[in-house]
This record gives structure tokens, sequence and C-alpha cells, in this order.
């Protein structure tokens, strides 16, 4: 989501960057469907941005609620928005309709396929969508100025532990991407993901490491900055001559 303070002047910023309509878009969205529907099976689930493959950080952490199209309304009626007109659709107190845009890349089967899966399940929770497909240069350039309510993308990090990720965990880091190159955190919550980033690269000792990128998790999955929705299961072949053959979650695996 583009969480921006520089969209303060759109009509629609007041639920744009309500957690609850964030947390309602997770709440609102089968992941198994849509993992069956995209994926076609060999992908599963996920809430935060480290995913299964990468075991040494996986935390198995899930939201308070998961698919449950009735808590979902609850969560945007947090954020302002109800059925006003009785047409089965979300509108905010001035009676405009609950309508944002995801952009996304076009010509990617898989993330057209996903934004299309978004824009008809938030449909049936009250929330209208519209999808526009643009090429990774015309998307990263929207995205940089700033120029968008939301992204349906993937990004593949560039080391396995989150240390070597600052940019990402970091409010001052260029691929912070809600809210990119902070002077300052502009909430407490990053602040707080700061603190622990910080405390994590500080220490040498991999348990209480893991306990600290855990707890980053944890708040990236309560905020709800961005929401992740699923992962694919790559399946690699070898050799019976390869011997001592060890995949690694990065491309090339």
């Amino acid at each position: 989501f583009n969480l921006s303070p520089a969209r303060a002047g759109d009509a629609r910023n007041g639920w744009l960057r309500h957690r609850s309509f964030r947390q309602g878009v997770s709440c609102a969205i089968d992941r198994g469907a849509l993992v069956d529907a995209v994926y076609l099976g060999p992908a599963g689930p996920i809430y935060t941005p480290i995913t299964p493959g990468n075991r040494t950080w996986y935390a198995d952490l899930r939201p308070a609620c998961q698919h449950d199209p009735a808590r979902a309304r609850q969560l945007f009626a947090e954020a302002g928005l109800s059925d006003r007109n009785g047409d089965g659709m979300l509108e905010d107190a001035m009676g405009r309709p609950a309508r944002f845009s995801i952009m996304t890349q076009q010509g990617h089967t898989v993330r057209q396929r996903t934004a299309a899966v978004l824009q008809e399940q938030l449909r049936q929770a009250g929330v209208g969508v519209d999808v526009t497909g643009l090429d990774p240069g015309a998307l990263f350039e929207r995205w940089s100025r700033g120029d968008y309510d939301a992204v349906y993308f993937g990004v593949q990090a560039s080391a396995t532990d989150p240390v070597l990720n600052p940019q990402f965990w970091l409010s001052s880091g260029n691929f912070h991407f809600w809210n990119p190159r902070q002077p300052a955190p502009s909430t407490d919550w990053e602040r707080r993901l700061d603190d622990l980033f910080m405390r994590q690269a500080a220490t040498d000792a991999l348990p209480e490491r893991q306990r600290l990128i855990a707890e980053a998790q944890r708040i990236l999955l309560e905020e709800s900055p961005a929401v992740w929705f699923a992962a694919p299961r790559v399946t690699l072949a070898t050799s019976p001559r390869v011997l001592h053959a060890q995949p690694v979650p990065q491309i090339p695996q």
C-alpha cells in the first residue's frame, strides 16, 4: 500500500491509510483458493515476507483473521466504510465508493492472475478494485513518484539473512516500499522495527537474532503495510552424478 504522507490530499486517504482497512484486505482473501487458482497447487499461503523456504529465519506467524469475509467487513467498518445504499458495496461517510487501484506487471501471468483473484475476492467483501497492468519500467516509475494506491508485485531478497537487507527493514531504506527513504520513522511501529533490526544486527547470538526478527515480522503482520499471499514451491531435479547438492531459497536455486 502507498502509505506516503504525500497522499494526504487524496479523498480516500483516511481509509486507504487505516490499519483496519489493510487488515481487512488480508482477512478477505482466501489464500488457499488463490493458490489453487493461480499456482494450480504447487505453492503455499504466506503471511509475512520470510517464507518457509528460509528455514533459519521463518516464523510461523498468522493473522488473527484468515479468510473471514464477515470479519473483513467489520474491519472495513472500523476504517469508516459501510454499505450505505444497500447495493452490497461499501462507501465512505461521504457516500463515495470504497474503490482503489492495484498496479501489477503486465504480461506476467502469475501476477496478473493473482491480481484478478484479489479483485474478485475483495468485490465479494464490498471493496472495488481496478487492476492496472504496466511494464516493469512504468510500474517502478509510478512507484518511485508515489503515484499509486497499491502494487501487487514479487521481490527477491538479496540475501537469506535479514541483516543483509536493511533497505527493506529500515524506515530510511530505499526499498522500505510502502514509504521509503524516511528521514525519521513516521510511525511508532516503524520506529520499533528500526530498533529491532539494529538490535539483531548488533548481536552474534543466533537465537536472539531469530527472536528479534520474529518480533519484527509480528509487527508487519499487525500493521499490514504490505500483505503477503502465496509463495511457489520450487521443484529442482539434479543428476545422480551431482553429489551433495544443497538447494537454497535464492535464485538461482
